[in-house]
């Protein structure tokens, strides 16, 4: 900007000594001259000024907004950070609803599943029982076919006298024998069923009690395996089939090999009678 006039140069404008050549007119023509020109230099500098001074005004105004805008950005700064706190801490509350909901539906699921296990066993227990009492029942049956038989043979040796002493000891050996043995074999499935009452008791969960094991196969009264036991219901089977074919040989009886056991104590049963009836030949 440039510097404003000094006040002597209007002074100097002013008293400029009039020259003495020139009229009063022409004088007072160059006083309104220099005026005049003083006048624009001085609007020139004035318009120079207010241009400086609203260029000024620019500045500032552009320092004012550029300040606003950095007071503005931390209230903004401010006022989002609460926001997204806020969206995060209701995330995590999301979250955490989901995992404790997970937990209630694990929590509420355990029981359930639980209970389909007890009940399992229990199925399992109940088709035992029923399995060890028709297997009881049937030596139960035998046993009473094999005690009748040696009932009504007694009967028939104390009608007739034997013809050989030694014979007919023999025979009743054996018959007594195969009591003992079937006796036994009885007494073991009983065990067998008690032992398994004992292990469910003490909560062992043995699988499988309908399929192709016979476990736990130990004596209740020493905690020691029985020997000779089967293990399988098949292995149960054939024991039962090998002592009714035992019979079958010792009374000379031969069936078919696709005889029933059924069939097969039947013939046991009437091989009995026939020995009474013959003698014990």
């Amino acid at each position: 900007m440039d510097p404003l006039p000094e006040p002597d140069i209007i002074a100097d404008v002013l008293n400029t000594p009039r020259i003495t050549n020139v009229s009063a007119p022409q004088n007072q023509c160059n006083i309104l001259a220099a005026l005049q020109a003083l006048r624009d230099d001085l609007g020139q500098q004035i318009q120079a000024l207010g241009q400086q001074i609203q260029a000024r005004g620019q500045q500032i105004q552009a320092l004012r907004d550029d300040l606003g805008q950095q007071i503005q950005a931390p209230r903004n700064d401010q006022q989002a950070l609460p926001d997204d706190l806020g969206q995060q801490i209701q995330a995590l509350r999301d979250d955490l609803g989901q995992q404790i909901q997970a937990l209630r539906n694990d929590q509420q699921a355990l029981p359930d599943d639980l209970g389909r296990q007890v009940q399992a066993l229990r199925d399992d227990q109940q088709a035992l029982r029923d399995d060890l009492m028709q297997q009881i029942q049937a030596l139960r049956d035998d046993l009473g076919q094999l005690g009748q038989a040696l009932r009504d043979d007694q009967q028939a040796r104390q009608i007739r006298a034997p013809r050989n002493d030694q014979q007919a000891q023999a025979l009743r050996d054996d018959q007594q024998a195969l009591r003992d043995d079937l006796t036994q074999r009885f007494h073991a499935l009983k065990y067998r069923h008690s032992n398994f009452e004992i292990a469910f008791a003490n909560r062992n969960k043995f699988r499988d009690y309908g399929g192709t094991t016979l476990q736990p196969l130990v004596d209740i009264r020493n905690g020691r395996n029985i020997p000779g036991f089967p293990r399988t219901h098949a292995q149960l089977y054939r024991t039962k089939k090998a002592i009714v074919d035992t019979i079958l040989r010792a009374l000379g009886v031969q069936l078919p090999r696709n005889t029933l056991l059924k069939a097969k104590r039947e013939a046991v049963a009437q091989g009995l009678t026939c020995l009474d009836e013959n003698g014990g030949d």
